[in-house]
């Protein structure tokens, strides 16, 4: 006899005494990212972006002080200096503004892909 458990998130099937798990963990992440994504696919591209963004941070202030020595040193003009400081300030600004928005955005937005999955599940 096959009948299928109620709990969703095991997916066990019962079968002669018997249980064996029909998904693995793989599989269950795999369809929650799926669902996911066909509700809110701004919240993925949010969550793709705050990567590469939390990795160029640091990188661009790194090379920032990397620079900022190389001026101690008297290895670089001021003009060049200052236009290049400028310029890792603009971009670090810029990449700051995008992570506070793709973080808002993911914890504002997960909320309600939850509400909306467990609305789907539910019908």
């Amino acid at each position: 006899m096959l009948l299928l458990h109620p709990n969703a998130a095991t997916m066990i099937l019962l079968q002669e005494d018997k249980m064996q798990h029909t998904h693995t963990m793989k599989d269950n992440l795999l369809f929650l990212f799926r669902k996911s994504f066909s509700f809110d696919k701004g919240l993925f591209v949010s969550v793709i972006a705050r990567v590469p963004v939390n990795i160029l941070i640091p990188l661009i202030t790194s090379y920032l002080t990397k620079y900022m020595t190389s001026i101690t040193l008297g290895q670089t003009d001021s003009g060049r200096f200052l236009a290049y400081v400028r310029s890792c300030s603009v971009t670090i600004l810029a990449l700051t503004l995008v992570n506070h928005y793709a973080a808002a955005k993911i914890k504002y937005d997960t909320m309600f892909v939850r509400l909306r999955y467990l609305g789907s599940i539910s019908d």
